[in-house]
């Protein structure tokens, strides 16, 4: 979660940050306690499940913050590119 692109932003306040994480805990914990085995929390599968969980998790965080960070790339290129149009009178 800290790698989604507006969660991640130094910008926000780390309260914030803490408050959201929370409250995505509250509300993705109620679907993810059905698929745990409570009595074999020491097995080596649920460490796997840990391991793929948190591997998914940071891909997704870091593919949509490279795809914002690309939209501000070509944000930018395209004011450039349209404020340098207008000095030259369109041509």
């Amino acid at each position: 979660m800290a790698l989604l692109p507006i969660v991640g932003e130094r910008a926000l306040p780390q309260r914030v940050r803490l408050v959201l994480a929370l409250v995505f805990t509250v509300v993705v914990a109620p679907s993810v306690f059905g698929t745990f085995v409570f009595n074999q929390v020491g097995s080596p599968g649920i460490y796997k499940y840990f391991f793929t969980e948190v591997v998914t998790g940071l891909a997704i965080g870091i593919s949509l913050r490279l795809f914002v960070f690309s939209l501000q790339v070509a944000g930018s290129i395209a004011a450039q590119s349209t404020s340098l149009s207008q000095i030259f009178g369109g041509a």
